[in-house]
């Protein structure tokens, strides 16, 4: 019975000393990030920095929308930092990570502008889809966004009908809306 209780202390000291280790070499998560995203890709001199800067714009802070949604992983923030009253952000854009867009600090109505089907430099390839398009099963949240002149003749039903769309969310993810306007 003495040899019983000495082995059950080692085993006992050995496992105190193993499962530290094992914590220990345990992998951190990463911390959400805050990317900030402007209408013009730039956002000027006293921008907050978080996202790498557009390659054409002569800025050191600030980017895109298209830029800051590439660069963003599951759980990041994006926070719009052009008022809707000052530019619009015009285009459409995939939303691929779970992700919460909202306005930056002291920033009201930043705009989506789906420039209401019309192609030019600022659609991905034409502005038809709707303004956001959630990819896969992403978990989004957005609030205090304006959307406007949205023009979806993808997913409109008949095809080709362009009956508006701001928000296509029909790939099963989960997205909440909170005090937006469309």
């Amino acid at each position: 019975m003495h040899g019983v209780r000495r082995l059950s202390m080692v085993i006992a000291a050995t496992a105190a000393l193993v499962v530290p280790s094992l914590v220990w070499n345990l992998p951190e998560a990463a911390a959400a990030t805050t990317l900030y995203a402007y209408a013009d890709g730039a956002g000027g001199d006293d921008a907050p920095a978080g996202c790498p800067p557009e390659p054409a714009a002569n800025t050191t802070a600030g980017c895109s929308l298209q830029a800051a949604l590439a660069a963003a992983a599951n759980g990041d923030t994006i926070a719009l930092g052009t008022a809707g009253s000052k530019l619009h952000y015009i285009g459409n854009w995939v939303v691929a990570a779970s992700v919460t867009i909202k306005p930056a600090s002291k920033v009201t109505a930043p705009t989506l502008d789906g420039n209401g089907g019309n192609d030019d430099a600022h659609c991905q390839t034409t502005c038809v889809a709707s303004i956001l398009t959630i990819s896969g099963s992403q978990t989004v949240s957005i609030s205090d966004v304006t959307f406007v002149n949205a023009h979806n003749t993808i997913y409109s039903t008949p095809p080709g009908t362009g009956l508006g769309g701001a928000i296509a969310n029909d790939n099963g993810g989960t997205l909440t809306v909170t005090s937006c306007t469309f």
